[in-house]
This record gives structure tokens, sequence and C-alpha cells, in this order.
């Protein structure tokens, strides 16, 4: 699991990187940076909790934490702009 979320979570800051000088695109509250990664971490956490044995408990505590704060950038992302 750890492999496919530092792989995918490289991915999208890469692209990101790609687009530094597109701040709406990595702003927008629907395709920007904050909501892919959160995607990135929704998809982490569902498939954790199909595979219970595969995370340890602090593990899936942290990864929640993570979607959440990305929640929570891309909810206030329609605001900064």
């Amino acid at each position: 699991m750890t492999d496919t979320l530092y792989s995918a979570c490289a991915e999208v800051l890469s692209l990101a990187q790609a687009r530094k000088d597109d701040l709406a695109a990595l702003l927008d509250p629907e395709t920007g940076f904050a909501p892919k990664l959160r995607q990135i971490c929704q998809e982490q956490l569902t498939l954790a909790e199909e595979d219970t044995g595969s995370i340890s408990f602090e593990e899936l505590e942290a990864l929640r934490m993570e979607s959440d704060t990305w929640g929570l950038l891309q909810a206030v992302m329609p605001y900064v702009q």
C-alpha cells in the first residue's frame, strides 16, 4: 500500500509542478491539487478497510487525518480565488 500511495502522490505533485503557473488549475475545488490528493487518500482508505490486516490502526488514522486535511483545503479553495 505504501508504495502505491507514494507513487500516486508523486504523480499528482509532478503534475502540479508542471502547472505551477496556472494557479486557477491548482486551486480548482474539483480537479485541483487538494481534491486529487484527497481522492488518493480516500482510495487508500477504502483498500485498507477492505484488507484489515494490511495497515495498522495508527496508519489508518493518519490516512484519515490526511484525507480530512485535503478535504478541508478543498472546501476553502473557492474562497481563496
